[in-house]
């Protein structure tokens, strides 16, 4: 028996395959989100839509300033033919996200008050402190991943995807019981991306070079690095920022104008249908990332791996969304309770942004890999005025549902022209 499967994995999933590393990081983003999803019913009877929407502005805080933080060096980390390089732009990311951190951390405690007030979080002090440690732990998270990810080790990976979800949940559901509301919910997410770090570092520590590079390395050589991929800074660190911003100002903006439990009901849609989109279309966009570079630096062409991305992502979503187009407004009630009903609605109201972003996503790496990040700038300030006009018109009319319908189809055409880009700039 242990033979066929051999045999079987052999033929369909051979070792160094692009599908084989597609499903073991895949896999593990995946199962990273069963028991979250799972406990989701519990947890929404645990914690009210304000506790959600609080949860929701500290997490959008943190993904915008975390992401800018490292300069977007992370992004370059797969690139360099030799080690002590990549290892350099690690050096590069985290002196980075220590400088941004600190100033984060001044400048809540010199503006506390007024900073809480204009996000509509008056009376969260908390907050002043635990924004600028998350900041610290996710942006150190993405830079070590990318090391990591460059030396394939998909494996160690989705373990730790694993892991630290689990933890996080189990937290959040104790933290309940302790009725400590939304701060559970920040509470268990910071322990929760700690560990994942911790673990990321022992792992990249016992592998890499980092230690002998720190020992030889000199301020002239990270100057060199910085400046050699001085792009990523100058043009995907303000593309990306604003696509971080676009994406995660919906909700800010649903808590500023509608209320924290409006803000909740939205962070629910995406905690049921964005986060397990996003985990999977991140496992892809990590592998066709690695896969096209190495195809762009040897041959110069990288359209082959994007058909195929470009193939898998689409026959995989198009079931996904169409059954939760059709039966999400019935089942949410029934899963997380009626007071969630509203939950439906957005996932049906999102169902085409989500569908057009899971397969755009991956796909946009093109740019990046071929230095169009000029082009990427520029669609991103598209996809931002997109939400800026979407929340204001929907906010003169009152009505935060046709905020998010013209939210989710003008995001989609933005998706479907970042596909296009995509496939236009796969060859030098």
């Amino acid at each position: 028996m242990n033979e066929i499967f051999i045999k079987l994995k052999e033929k369909y999933l051979p070792t160094n395959s692009f599908r084989n590393d597609f499903v073991t990081l895949s896999m593990g983003r995946i199962l990273s989100q069963v028991i979250p999803l799972v406990v989701t019913p519990l947890l929404t009877r645990l914690y009210t839509p304000a506790d959600f929407g609080i949860f929701a502005t500290f997490l959008s805080l943190v993904t915008i300033i975390s992401l800018i933080s490292n300069g977007r060096y992370n992004l370059a980390i797969t690139l360099p033919k030799k080690l002590n390089k990549a290892t350099e732009l690690v050096i590069v990311c985290l002196i980075g996200v220590v400088a941004t951190s600190l100033f984060s951390l001044l400048l809540f405690l010199s503006f506390r008050t007024d900073i809480l007030n204009w996000l509509s979080l008056t009376g969260k002090d908390s907050l002043a402190f635990l924004i600028p440690i998350g900041i610290f732990i996710v942006a150190s998270i993405e830079s070590v991943y990318y090391w990591l990810l460059r030396r394939r080790d998909y494996k160690f990976l989705s373990r730790n995807f694993i892991i630290q979800t689990g933890v996080t949940t189990l937290l959040k559901l104790g933290f309940a019981f302790l009725y400590w509301g939304w701060f559970g919910l920040v509470l268990a997410y910071i322990l929760g991306a700690l560990l994942s770090l911790i673990l990321l570092t022992i792992r990249f520590l016992k592998n890499s070079d980092f230690i002998n590079v720190i020992k030889s390395i000199k301020k002239k050589d990270l100057l060199n690095t910085a400046r050699e991929y001085r792009d990523f800074p100058m043009l995907s660190m303000p593309a990306d920022g604003i696509n971080s911003f676009a994406n995660h100002l919906p909700n800010i903006l649903l808590n500023s104008l509608f209320g924290s439990s409006i803000a909740g009901f939205y962070s629910v849609t995406h905690r049921v249908l964005g986060l397990p989109v996003s985990f999977i279309s991140s496992a892809m966009t990590d592998v066709y990332r690695e896969r096209a570079s190495a195809d762009f630096r040897e041959k110069g062409d990288s359209r082959k791996i994007f058909l195929a991305t470009l193939k898998y992502l689409t026959i995989f979503s198009i079931p996904i969304f169409v059954f939760l187009f059709l039966f999400a407004p019935t089942i949410v009630p029934f899963l997380l309770g009626n007071q969630w009903a509203e939950v439906g609605e957005y996932i049906r109201i999102l169902t085409p942004l989500f569908f057009f972003r899971f397969i755009a996503s991956p796909l946009s790496s093109t740019l990046y890999i071929n230095k169009k990040q000029k082009h990427l700038l520029l669609w991103q300030i598209g996809l931002l005025v997109c939400t800026l006009a979407s929340f204001y018109i929907g906010n003169m009319l009152g009505s935060a549902n046709l905020s998010l319908t013209i939210f989710s189809v003008s995001y989609s055409v933005m998706y479907v022209i970042l596909i296009i880009l995509g496939y236009k700039f796969t060859k030098k």
